[in-house]
């Protein structure tokens, strides 16, 4: 149903989307993006665990600018429960990332990354029981198969570095 503000059929053929959710969805990948640059450019001295708190903490800093009622009506006690579990979703992703991503070719960081996206959407079908339409992985698809396709030198290049080191 559209009017939920989800997707779903027209009677022109085309999909109805909220336009706020493709906003956020494009604000999304674009600060996503930032991420991974970020992780593997800035402050690579550091350990993984200290450049992990910092992007907790400017996640959470930027989360209560943008909902800073959710303390005082009390949305995040309702959630508590849940908090050990989201918090462990959140950091090691994160840790993993600002561990590896100095170490790897920028290209090679990208695809790793990308692979949140299938994770994200099944994790979607299993836990929160969203229903999955053939597009969504039909989508998923076609945005890993672009990451690859747009990093294909990097891989060719790493393949070649590893089959000289095993001769």
């Amino acid at each position: 149903d559209s009017s939920s503000g989800g997707t779903g059929g027209s009677a022109n053929g085309f999909i109805d989307a909220n336009p706020i959710g493709i906003a956020c969805g494009l604000l999304s990948a674009l600060f996503y993006t930032a991420f991974l640059v970020g992780s593997s450019r800035t402050a690579t001295d550091l350990p993984p665990a200290s450049r992990s708190m910092i992007v907790h903490i400017g996640s959470l800093t930027i989360a209560m600018a943008i909902c800073p009622t959710y303390i005082p009506d009390g949305i995040i006690i309702q959630v508590a429960w849940v908090g050990p579990f989201l918090g462990l979703a959140i950091m090691i992703p994160v840790f993993l990332i600002a561990n590896s991503a100095p170490k790897l070719p920028h290209g090679l960081t990208t695809i790793m990354a990308a692979s949140e996206l299938p994770a994200g959407i099944v994790c979607a079908a299993i836990f929160l029981g969203e229903a999955m339409p053939p597009t969504v992985f039909f989508g998923v698809i076609v945005v890993l198969f672009g990451i690859v396709l747009s990093e294909s030198d990097t891989i060719v290049s790493l393949l070649r570095k590893h089959k000289q080191k095993q001769q």
